[in-house]
């Protein structure tokens, strides 16, 4: 069995790095990370294609609405809008990896996978709790 689909380091994106170290320790079978491998470099593919078809102007029109002796508050929020859609389309692509990527999982590393889960939610909670008991405590001493 080998983990090598989601071996690279963490990324920014916090959810993503979930979902990989958790795959990470589910035992895959070679077939599986082939196809999470295929998964991973399709949905890159698409948000590399979405990212290429940025406007070319975009930048030059923001920065035309900064310096216009007024502005044009209904073009900034066309811009935004814009931007806004791609985002979304962005997230949809990375939400059907994460749920193909998902379904390539046996029953048993789903579970095993709702586990870890369940213990790093688990986990965050109590980081979360002694952080703000440490600041109670702190503002107390004050």
């Amino acid at each position: 069995m080998i983990n090598t689909a989601f071996a690279k380091p963490p990324t920014k994106n916090r959810h993503h790095d979930e979902m990989r170290m958790f795959i990470s320790k589910l035992d895959l079978s070679e077939e599986q990370s082939a196809q999470i491998k295929a998964i991973k470099a399709a949905s890159k593919e698409q948000i590399k294609a979405l990212k290429g078809e940025r406007e070319e102007g975009s930048k030059e029109e923001l920065e035309s609405l900064f310096t216009a002796p007024t502005f044009d508050e209904q073009a900034f929020l066309d811009l935004q809008s814009k931007k806004s859609e791609k985002m979304n389309q962005a997230a949809l692509i990375m939400a059907k990896a994460k749920h193909a990527t998902y379904q390539v999982l046996t029953e048993e590393q789903k579970q095993k996978y709702a586990q870890l889960k369940q213990q790093h939610r688990a986990k965050r909670q109590e980081k979360m709790a002694n952080k703000k008991n440490k600041q109670a405590n702190t503002k107390s001493n004050n």
